[in-house]
């Protein structure tokens, strides 16, 4: 029967237990609002894949969580058809603290669309791959001593609107094979009636203070302990506590964050925050009222073997650390969203985040990636974006990218190493930009926004922002609305490392013979990019990229992050002259 999946798959010899333990990514998840309880539900679970939707037949094979059907890590290693259902079943025992308390299940990323079962009942359902899922358990578990947990998933990819970054049933180029399923934490916490949900916090650089809103059922007074400093407050009321005497900015350099106590009559949770301010004032990028230059790499964060999902946390750190010691100053989240000790890293280091909000709508047209590459002048405007040819037309896939959209926003406020946001890039599934800019500025005000990164330029964006690789731009083309010029994409010259590249096929933006090459190609790449920099025509660079991900193979480093394959002191020292013009 011919399969619609012609993703690919990548095989180990290795056992997945010696490679993730028995229970993988076990640390705690949530770092903005930490609280004692947690439960870790990751690890074996039972599975089954079936084209039948209910829930007849055995669960007799065992499937790693979290890792995706498609994966190595998964033990499963299944490209999931788009009308087959992965089954998940774990029985699990229910907290002995329960009483008079609540339980909530929380589901940190499954792909694509998942019902939620327990001991029968559906209990919740999610669309929305790349947003947390926090479901209130307890009317379903009360006076249990266990329950059985079944998550349906069906991954349609690309064969409807869904958002699904750049996962494709027939990826080629730079769109990449399915990820279907759970593919982060799966946990559970035990809190009280009216526990704090949430926290945002809001800093103003220029008056030195922070806006707090702490989140609970119904109000009650709170206590907001800050180095040691006590605010009392009350919950659901935004209010602003003066920092003046205790002031100190989240820089690039000196990454500072306050770290947050906040106490109810019944609840404690711990959190932190920073201060930045990041505006666009005469066609210049300014961090804290001083003008930076954008030094970044594209990050997919794809992982050897396990795909979407890193083995181990300290592949994350890792990546941060390293970007950090190479001399750069960003990295660009492209089509996907990291777990929150990603983030949390970035926040500790000092590496700014270009979050991108993972595309989705119906098949897109081909001359939407043509032309604009033929003719900028002509075709590279938002009055070409015709909901038809962008895979637009379907009224609720236009409301499932917004609500994917306000989550993913929503959701990330506290993290100030986010300075701004990609709704649309390259026009997949482009649809109202201007407006969308609008409505999504109004969610979060204190973040730029790339509205669409590479082509057809929106009316309404904080930047002006081209996809390069021939490298063709000479100044600033954005001369009549002024906006910052910044290259959100370029370089890409792929090589081929043997032993570290799993996949028949090579693309890149260029092919090169070895990291002699590679290095002479980057340098003069990066010559050309001193000189737009000082000139001021480029406020900002984001080079194609961190890592290979499946067939593209234009990383620095390798898939496995074995080999970084341009000369690190090259690397160093042309990042070392950035540094110091930005200074």
């Amino acid at each position: 029967m011919e399969t619609k999946n012609k993703g690919y798959l990548l095989h180990t010899d290795k056992e997945v237990k010696t490679l993730v333990g028995n229970v993988p990514l076990n640390q705690y998840p949530r770092f903005n609002l930490v609280r004692n309880s947690y439960i870790c539900l990751n690890g074996l679970w039972q599975y089954k894949i079936t084209k039948d939707k209910g829930f007849a037949g055995d669960f007799d094979e065992n499937i790693m969580v979290p890792f995706v059907v498609e994966s190595p890590l998964s033990m499963v290693s299944h490209l999931l058809e788009p009308d087959e259902y992965i089954f998940y079943k774990k029985q699990i025992d229910v907290p002995s603290d329960l009483k008079n308390n609540k339980l909530i299940l929380h589901f940190d990323g499954i792909d694509q669309n998942a019902d939620i079962f327990i001991d029968g009942d559906l209990v919740g359902s999610t669309s929305l791959p790349y947003c947390v899922n926090a479901l209130d358990i307890t009317k379903f578990v009360d006076k249990k001593n266990s329950f059985t947990l079944v998550v349906r998933v069906q991954d349609v990819t690309d064969d409807s609107y869904f958002c699904r970054g750049k996962q494709q049933l027939k990826p080629n180029y730079w769109f990449y094979s399915s990820s279907s399923g759970v593919y982060k934490q799966v946990w559970m916490e035990v809190v009280p009636q009216n526990n704090i949900i949430k926290v945002v916090f809001a800093g103003d650089f220029d008056k030195k203070r922070v806006s707090v809103e702490v989140f609970t059922d119904e109000v009650t007074d709170a206590q907001i302990i800050i180095n040691g400093h006590i605010f009392n407050v009350k919950t659901l009321q935004n209010v602003t506590l003066d920092l003046i005497n205790d002031f100190h900015p989240w820089t690039i350099d000196s990454p500072y964050l306050y770290h947050v106590q906040i106490k109810t009559d019944c609840d404690q949770v711990t959190s932190y925050f920073g201060i930045k301010k990041i505006e666009v004032q005469n066609d210049k990028i300014l961090l804290n009222n001083k003008e930076f230059f954008i030094n970044g790499l594209l990050y997919q964060g794809y992982y050897y073997l396990g795909g979407l999902t890193p083995k181990t946390y300290s592949e994350y750190e890792f990546d941060v650390k390293k970007t950090k010691e190479l001399g750069y100053n960003c990295l660009r989240v492209h089509m996907t969203v990291e777990d929150d000790y990603f983030y949390y890293l970035c926040d500790k280091y000092g590496i700014l985040v270009i979050q991108d909000i993972p595309c989705g709508g119906e098949k897109y047209r081909v001359p939407i990636h043509v032309y604009p590459t033929l003719n900028a002048k002509i075709f590279n405007h938002e009055c070409f974006c015709t909901k038809k040819w962008h895979g637009r037309k379907n009224i609720e896939g236009q409301k499932d990218f917004y609500l994917n959209a306000y989550r993913i926003i929503d959701d990330h406020r506290n993290f100030p190493s986010i300075f701004m946001y990609t709704i649309f890039n390259e026009s997949w599934g482009q649809f109202d930009a201007s407006l969308l800019y609008t409505k999504l500025k109004e969610v979060d005000s204190t973040r730029l926004f790339d509205t669409t990164s590479g082509w057809l330029k929106a009316k309404l964006t904080d930047v002006y922002s081209v996809h390069s690789y021939s490298f063709y731009w000479k100044n600033r083309q954005d001369k009549k609305t002024h906006k910052p010029f910044i290259l959100t994409e370029f370089g890409g010259a792929s090589l081929k490392v043997e032993n570290h590249f799993y996949y028949s096929i090579v693309y890149g933006h260029g092919v090169v013979q070895d990291n002699k090459e590679l290095s002479m190609v980057y340098k003069k790449q990066y010559t050309r990019i001193i000189e737009l920099m000082t000139k001021g025509h480029l406020k900002g660079c984001i080079y194609t990229q961190f890592n290979d991900c499946e067939t593209e193979c234009n990383g620095i480093y390798t898939l496995d992050r074995s080999v970084l394959k341009i000369d690190e002191n090259l690397i160093k020292e042309l990042n070392n002259k950035i540094n110091n013009l930005n200074k």
